[in-house]
């Protein structure tokens, strides 16, 4: 029987504005590993076999092409969730069934996410109190973004400091102005905000900084693969979230200013209940995983247990060991 150990990698483009995404199935015999983390707009599985003398590649139920030696394989439709799972077998010289890789899927995305999305910017054009009336400051503010409307929120720092010690959420607005703060007012354009300090706030506001903020089209970004179970035929999307510090960090801030229930702060510490997720100005280390694991959740997804049928088969889905540490979580929902 010929020996040969065979290398997988999938590779998922994007494709341009007009072109249809797709998806390169490549073999290549010369390199064995077992698995390789996602970079960027690529990801890439490596998994050899002993004794293989082709690879089947499957779309769903439906052959799409059989490999012998190396060679590689392209196909289009990969655009959203739930197109063209890719499954993959290899066989001997007697077309005997050596491996499955039942549960790999090409790496997905999400509709939106088909383009490189370009981020909303906004600036406070200006924001001061009002000569007739110093309980009032009036913030006018402007969202640059490819879209018409943009969800925003507000938050006010009465020392200057973007920290969560000196966080204040205005919640009173005057002269009908409260309607240029929420969900799809409109970008490119001027718009004020009158906050009636005094109704939620008393302190010097010569020493208050007004932050607008606008939301992304993900509050953390995500890596996505699916799953799914032979035997119960369920299927999961699952998530892989590698943020920065910061990243997090905004996320809280923006859960925060949108009033999420039994989000409060105290004392400077930002808790979910009587878990803490922030402090100040940062994320410790040991509120990382909280803090990660709690905006995942208001994402829809549920963070990995760290035992379980549901660990095991995704472990041997991805053909690896998930373990999750601090910012960097796993995390699943079912389709």
């Amino acid at each position: 029987m010929k020996k040969i150990m065979m290398t997988l990698a999938l590779l998922l483009s994007l494709g341009s504005a007009v072109a249809a995404p797709s998806t390169t199935i490549k073999l290549d015999t010369r390199t064995k590993h077992d698995i390789t983390a996602s970079q960027g707009d690529t990801v890439c599985y490596d998994a050899a076999w002993a004794g293989a003398a082709k690879m089947r590649i499957y779309g769903g139920t439906e052959l799409l092409a059989e490999l012998t030696g190396e060679g590689e394989y392209t196909f289009s439709g990969v655009d959203s969730i739930g197109a063209y799972p890719v499954r993959l077998m290899s066989v001997d010289d007697d077309g005997n069934v050596i491996d499955t890789l039942c549960h790999v899927y090409a790496r997905l995305r999400y509709p939106d996410e088909q383009q490189p999305a370009v981020p909303s910017s906004v600036e406070i054009i200006s924001s001061k109190v009002r000569e007739s009336d110093p309980t009032i400051i009036d913030t006018v503010y402007r969202v640059t973004s490819v879209g018409t409307t943009c969800d925003t929120r507000i938050l006010a720092f009465q020392d200057g400091s973007r920290s969560f010690a000196s966080v204040v959420r205005p919640v009173s607005f005057v002269d009908g102005t409260g309607s240029n703060i929420g969900d799809g007012v409109p970008a490119n354009t001027d718009l004020t905000v009158s906050w009636q300090v005094s109704s939620d706030w008393s302190t010097d506001l010569a020493k208050v900084k007004i932050e607008i903020l606008v939301k992304k089209d993900r509050l953390l970004p995500l890596g996505f693969y699916r799953v799914k179970d032979p035997e119960t035929a369920k299927e999961y999307l699952v998530a892989k979230s590698t943020p920065s510090s910061t990243e997090v960090y905004d996320a809280l801030m923006w859960l925060y200013a949108d009033q999420t229930e039994g989000l409060t702060v105290s004392s400077g510490y930002l808790k979910n209940g009587s878990t803490y997720l922030a402090s100040g100005t940062s994320i410790s280390s040991s509120y990382s995983a909280n803090a990660t694991q709690y905006v995942i959740r208001q994402m829809g997804f549920t963070p990995l247990a760290s035992s379980g049928t549901l660990r095991t088969l995704i472990n041997s889905a991805l053909r690896t060991t998930l373990t999750p540490s601090g910012f960097n979580q796993w995390a699943c929902k079912e389709l």
